[in-house]
């Protein structure tokens, strides 16, 4: 059985990247997607590029109209996703308008997500420039969900899960309370990490060993230009903060647990894939 896959991109004037981001969403392995771009009243060519993409790609439909920041923006798509024939089997993620998603990155996911029944999915953070390369991988498949939920997963403390490669199910996304998604529609820039401490409370992270995209760091970055409102919003929102050198020495030793971790994990997904090779042959 084919999944459909639900993409969402909230922008306001983000026409620097956007056809890149719109292209890498183009170039998906796997065709059962439909992608949602948000406008929240852009003035520069956004709109001209979007229109543009969505002439030649019916599965890119755009929703035009103030909203009330980022993340009003991005569950404004997800709702109109469900609206328009949507289950609870479908695949959720959210690409800002600047970052980029390998080729492979949606048949992947869809393939874990029904090899290990899983409804949160995680892949090795990846980062690319701002010519869109990719740069640099952090090798890391351990997020315990204890942790998630007592808010440690910050940059303050053990480092940030990254909303570019983490997937989710409509199931997962309707186990979210009414009270709390507007808690999170109403964030400015931490409102993945209050997503991920409610995700926690029902369902383990699960993370693969492979690279699926990425954050393009270009230096003019909300969270990197916003730091001090950025640690202020993850304060309000439960994140346990730590001073600088206790932080240093929590994230060397969650690295080196992780590391071992990651490895093991990484040879057991070899293992099996090697497996069902052999099978296949």
């Amino acid at each position: 059985m084919m999944r459909r896959c639900v993409i969402v991109t909230s922008v306001l004037n983000g026409a620097r990247y956007l056809e890149a981001t719109l292209q890498s969403v183009d170039a998906q392995a796997y065709r059962d997607w439909v992608h949602y771009v948000v406008d929240g009243g852009s003035t520069d060519a956004t709109l001209e590029i979007v229109a543009k993409s969505i002439a030649n790609e019916p599965r890119r439909k755009l929703i035009a109209g103030p909203d009330h920041g980022m993340y009003d923006g991005i569950f404004k798509g997800f709702a109109r996703a469900h609206e328009d024939g949507g289950s609870e089997d479908d695949i959720c993620f959210w690409l800002n308008a600047d970052d980029l998603i390998a080729p492979w990155a949606l048949a992947t996911m869809v393939q874990y997500f029904d090899n290990l029944k899983a409804d949160w999915l995680t892949a090795f953070p990846g980062q690319w420039d701002a010519q869109g390369r990719l740069v640099s991988v952090y090798p890391v498949a351990w997020y315990p969900q204890s942790l998630i939920r007592a808010g440690l997963f910050n940059g303050s403390a053990l480092g940030w899960i990254q909303q570019e490669t983490t997937f989710f199910t409509r199931r997962l996304l309707n186990l979210v309370p009414a009270t709390q998604l507007r808690e999170i529609r109403a964030a400015r820039l931490a409102g993945d990490f209050m997503l991920w401490r409610e995700f926690a409370r029902h369902r383990p992270l699960l993370s693969i060993p492979t690279v699926i995209g990425g954050f393009r760091n270009h230096g003019g970055n909300a969270s990197v230009q916003k730091q001090d409102s950025y640690y202020r919003e993850l304060r309000h929102a439960g994140a346990l903060l730590l001073p600088a050198p206790l932080g240093r020495l929590a994230r060397g030793a969650y690295w080196l647990i992780a590391a071992l971790f990651t490895v093991n994990r990484a040879r057991r997904f070899a293992i099996a894939a090697d497996v069902q090779g052999r099978k296949a042959q």
